[in-house]
């Protein structure tokens, strides 16, 4: 479904045979399973190919002239129209996801170019919003966050460790609607990680425990290494 040679996504597979170039949707709906995915298992390849895909979506699919991101490539003259999908109803859209996709990529790799993406399709939604924000949910709540700002949140320690699923359990435990979490390995997972996430090399556990770094704008505060200090610090 996937070609990393040619960077062709296709949307249909079926007894053996892989066909149909995949929409702006397949790519958003991808990327966004990938981000997920990633903050559950931190191993670089997921975030590496949600960059990727992100690459390749604005390739195919980004308005340069009015922003946002058509539906189709073009490439069919089939197709007479390059539509955009701007209505969240039972999925959302691609426009939509791809706001939210690119707010946690952008603090997660510190990408200035994706940053910018990021602005330019908030940019141009915002003519629609005012009239017609309760038929564009997620597009909302990606503008909620961009307001609000994203932090960064790293647990460094071996994952089969009781004091980092006590760390673990704590942040889960706080709402965290406007964060991007980490899960840090020591020693070769973690240079692996900071070959795509350059933040993470200097992070270190404290006195040999389990800590978390709550960062923003890859700007962290005094560690901390106990579930209850990390709760407060969440909730400050």
């Amino acid at each position: 479904m996937w070609d990393a040679r040619t960077g062709t996504l296709l949307r249909r597979f079926r007894a053996g045979d892989a066909a149909i170039p995949a929409y702006a949707e397949d790519y958003a709906f991808l990327i966004w399973g990938l981000i997920e995915l990633f903050q559950s298992d931190p191993s670089p390849e997921w975030l590496e190919w949600a960059l990727a895909l992100q690459r390749r979506q604005d390739e195919l699919f980004w308005d340069v002239g009015a922003g946002g991101w058509f539906s189709t490539t073009g490439e069919d003259a089939s197709v007479l129209v390059r539509m955009k999908d701007d209505h969240d109803g039972a999925e959302p859209s691609a426009g939509s996801t791809s706001v939210c996709n690119l707010l946690t990529l952008s603090h997660l790799v510190g990408d200035a170019g994706l940053a910018d993406r990021l602005e330019a399709a908030l940019r141009a939604a915002a003519p629609r919003l005012p009239g017609f924000a309760r038929g564009l949910p997620m597009m909302m709540a990606g503008l909620s966050a961009y307001h609000a700002g994203i932090r960064q949140i790293a647990l460094v320690g071996p994952r089969d460790r009781d004091d980092t699923t006590r760390l673990l359990d704590a942040l889960h435990s706080v709402y965290q609607p406007f964060a991007v979490s980490v899960s840090v390995e020591p020693g070769e997972a973690q240079q692996a990680l900071a070959r795509v996430l350059p933040w993470v090399a200097p992070l270190t556990m404290r006195d040999g425990r389990a800590t978390a770094y709550v960062c923003r704008g890859f700007v962290c505060d005094e560690p901390v290494t106990s579930p209850d200090a990390l709760v407060a610090r969440l909730k400050g």
